[in-house]
C-alpha cells in the first residue's frame, strides 16, 4: 500500500527548491575549494578555472534562488506580478530569508570578480546556511537540535558535494603528482563530511520519521528512504575511489576512471538533493497517520508472555545467526578452498532454512491502519459525541451498556464482543478505527461485523474514544481508583493567564472539580469552556464529583464530593500500559 504524497505546491515547486539548493551547495562548495582545499602548488591556469567555475556557480544559484522565489510566490500568492513578488519579499519568512540569499550571493559574485576569494566564500556559505530557515526544524517552533543538526549537515554537503566539480577540474587538467596530491587532500575532508552528514541525518532521522512505522507508512518515511539508499551509493562510490582508485593517480593509472566515478557521485548527489527538496515539502511523519503495508507486524509480545515460545525464538534466531556466518565465511574463502566452501554454504542454507519457520512467533497479523492513532486528544466533547452515537450505531448488536447483549447478538453467526472487557485495551485506535470503517471479516469469510464507511473519520474516532472511555469508567472502584490507565479527558479553560487547555498544564498535579467545572492549577483556580466535560467525565469517571490527575495526565483518582482526592495518590504505581497506549517498544527506533 502506497501511502499519499501530499507535497505542498506539487512537484514543480519542490524540484524548484531542490534546484536552488543544489545551486547554493555548489556556489559554497566551488569556492571552498579554492580557498582550502585545492593543493597548494596549482598552476595558474587552474586557479583561473576554478574562478570561473565560482562565477558560474554563482550565477546558477542565484537563478536557483530567482526560479524558487518565483514559483514559491506563484504558488502563494497566485500571481508573480511586481506587488506580489513585493508582499512575499517583505511580509513572508520564506521571502526575507531568499532576499538576504540574493544579496549574499551578488556580494559573493562581486567579491569573486574582483579576486576576494575568501570573502566570496565566507558569503556563499553564509547563504548556504540560510537554507536552515526553510527546514522542518524552523516550521517545529525552533527546536535547537533540529536546527543545529540542519545547519552542520547543509554545510558538510556544500563541502563534500559542493567541491566535487572542482576536484573534477583539477583531476582533469593537473599532471599526475598534484592529481594525487588533490585527490588525498580531499578524501580527508571527505571522510570528515561524511561522519558529520551522517550523525545530523540520524539526529534528524530520529526526530522526523521516529519509527519503523514512519518509515515504511509515510510518504515522508519513503521518501527518506529513497535518500538513504541514494547516499549509500555515494558513500560505496566515495570508498571505492578513496581506496581502490586514489592510490594509482601518483602513476596516473586510475586517472580516467576516478573522473568517471566521482561524476557518477555527482550525478547521485544531485538526485538526493532533489529528494531532500520533495522531503522537505512533505509533512513529516511525527506528525501524520502511518498506513502500514505489509499483512503482518513485528511484535515480542508472545515470546514474552510465553517462555516457551521465547526459548524457541531464541534457539532459532542463535541458528541463523550461525548460518549467516558461516555463509559469509563460504563466501569470503571460497576461492582458496572451493569444495569445503561450497559444502559450508549449503549446510548453512539448510539449517537456516529449517530455523526460519520458528521465527513465526515474532510475527502477528496487521491492518493498514494499525499504527493510527486518534487525533482527537480525547476531547470531552468527541466522547460526548460518540455517545450520541452509540445508541443508533452499535447498541444493536454489543447492548446498550456494552455487554455484547443487544437484540440482534442472538441472530449473528459470531457473538458480537463485550466492549467493556478488557480485551478492548489490547486493540489499537487503529485496529479499532479499521474495523469501524471495513468491518469484521469472520473465520470462514463474510463479515460478522458491518462497517459504517458513512461515518465521517471524526465520528469514528469519536465512537471510539467513547467506548474506550466508557470501559475505563466501569473499572473506577469503590475506593477511587481505575483499574485501567487512561488519560483524563481534555477540555478548554480560561485560566488568569489566558486561554488554555488541561492538556497544556501536564507538569503539575490537577483537581478538576466536576460540578461547578473548574480545575484547580495549584493555587490557580481555571474555569472549562467547554460544556461537554460533566456528561464526558460522567462516562470515564461515573459518581464522581472531583478527579485527581497526576503530572502525566493519567487519571489518578476521584472522590464523590467535591472533597479532593489525597494528592499523594497522585505519585503511587499506574496500572500497566496497555498497548493502546503508544506503539510496542519493539516498533520504534
Amino acid at each position: 500500500m502506497i501511502p499519499p504524497f501530499d507535497i505542498q505546491g506539487g512537484p514543480p515547486l519542490a524540484l524548484a527548491r531542490a534546484a536552488s539548493v543544489a545551486g547554493l551547495v555548489g556556489a559554497a562548495g566551488s569556492l571552498a575549494y579554492a580557498r582550502l582545499l585545492r593543493p597548494p602548488a596549482l598552476p595558474a591556469a587552474l586557479e583561473h578555472r576554478l574562478r570561473q567555475l565560482g562565477l558560474a556557480a554563482l550565477a546558477a544559484a542565484l537563478a536557483g534562488a530567482l526560479l524558487w522565489l518565483a514559483m514559491q510566490t506563484q504558488d502563494m500568492a497566485g500571481s508573480l506580478e511586481p506587488g506580489a513578488l513585493w508582499s512575499v519579499l517583505t511580509a513572508t519568512l520564506f521571502g526575507r530569508l531568499v532576499a538576504a540569499r540574493l544579496v549574499l550571493l551578488a556580494c559573493a559574485f562581486l567579491l569573486l570578480a574582483r579576486r576576494l576569494l575568501g570573502a566570496a566564500c565566507l558569503a556563499a556559505c553564509a547563504a548556504l546556511l540560510l537554507q536552515a530557515g526553510h527546514s522542518h526544524a524552523l516550521a517545529m517552533g525552533g527546536s535547537p537540535l533540529l536546527l543545529g543538526s540542519a545547519i552542520i549537515h547543509l554545510l558538510a554537503a556544500g563541502l563534500w558535494l559542493g567541491s566535487l566539480p572542482a576536484l573534477l577540474i583539477v583531476l582533469a587538467a593537473a599532471p599526475a603528482n598534484i592529481a594525487h596530491q588533490a585527490a588525498t587532500r580531499f578524501s580527508r575532508v571527505g571522510i570528515a563530511c561524511v561522519l558529520l552528514l551522517l550523525g545530523t541525518a540520524a539526529i534528524q532521522f530520529s526526530q522526523l520519521v521516529v519509527s519503523l512505522p514512519g518509515l515504511v507508512g509515510t510518504a515522508y518515511g519513503w521518501m527518506a528512504g529513497v535518500k538513504i539508499l541514494l547516499f549509500a551509493a555515494m558513500l560505496a562510490l566515495a570508498a571505492r575511489n578513496r581506496f581502490a582508485l586514489t592510490p594509482g593517480l601518483a602513476s596516473g593509472a586510475t586517472n580516467r576512471q576516478l573522473r568517471s566515478a566521482i561524476a557518477l557521485e555527482l550525478m547521485l548527489g544531485l538526485a538526493v538533493l532533489s529528494a531532500a527538496g520533495v522531503l522537505t515539502e512533505l509533512e513529516p511523519a511525527m506528525h501524520i497517520q502511518k498506513l502500514w503495508p505489509f499483512p503482518w507486524v513485528p511484535s515480542l509480545d508472545a515470546a514474552r508472555e510465553d517462555p516457551d515460545i521465547a526459548r524457541e525464538v531464541i534457539q532459532a534466531g542463535i541458528v541463523l545467526a550461525l548460518s549467516l556466518a558461516v555463509l559469509a565465511g563460504a563466501v569470503l574463502f571460497g576461492r582458496r578452498r572451493r569444495w569445503p566452501a561450497l559444502i559450508a554454504a549449503l549446510a548453512a542454507c539448510s539449517a537456516g532454512a529449517a530455523a526460519a519457520p520458528h521465527l513465526s512467533p515474532l510475527l502477528v497479523p496487521a491492518l493498514p491502519t494499525q499504527f493510527f492513532v486518534s487525533p482527537t486528544g480525547f476531547g470531552t466533547g468527541f466522547i460526548v459525541q460518540g455517545a450520541a452515537l452509540y445508541p443508533t450505531r452499535c447498541a444493536a448488536c454489543h447492548g446498550p451498556n456494552g455487554h455484547g447483549d443487544g437484540p440482534l447478538a442472538h441472530t449473528l453467526a459470531v457473538p458480537p464482543a463485550d466492549l467493556t472487557a478488557p480485551h478492548l485495551w489490547m486493540h489499537s485506535d487503529g485496529e479499532l478505527f479499521w474495523w469501524l470503517t471495513h468491518g469484521i471479516e469472520g473465520p470462514r469469510g463474510g463479515l460478522v461485523m458491518p462497517g459504517f464507511p458513512t461515518l465521517s473519520d471524526d465520528d469514528r474516532w469519536a465512537l471510539i474514544d467513547f467506548v474506550r472511555a466508557r470501559n475505563a469508567g466501569l473499572t473506577l472502584g469503590p475506593e477511587g481508583r481505575w483499574a485501567t490507565q487512561l488519560s483524563a479527558p481534555d477540555f478548554p479553560l480560561s485560566c488568569p493567564s489566558g486561554q488554555t487547555r488541561l492538556s497544556a498544564l501536564r507538569g503539575s498535579i490537577l483537581r478538576v472539580q466536576i460540578a461547578d467545572a473548574t480545575v484547580l492549577h495549584g493555587a490557580v483556580r481555571c474555569h472549562a469552556e467547554d460544556a461537554s466535560l460533566a456528561q464526558a467525565y460522567a462516562v470515564a469517571a461515573p459518581g464522581a464529583g472531583s478527579v485527581l490527575i497526576d503530572g502525566n495526565g493519567w487519571l489518578r483518582a476521584a472522590s464523590p464530593g467535591e472533597q479532593a482526592p489525597d494528592p499523594a495518590l497522585a505519585e503511587t504505581p499506574l496500572p500497566l500500559a496497555r498497548p493502546a497506549d503508544a506503539m510496542p517498544a519493539d516498533m520504534k527506533m
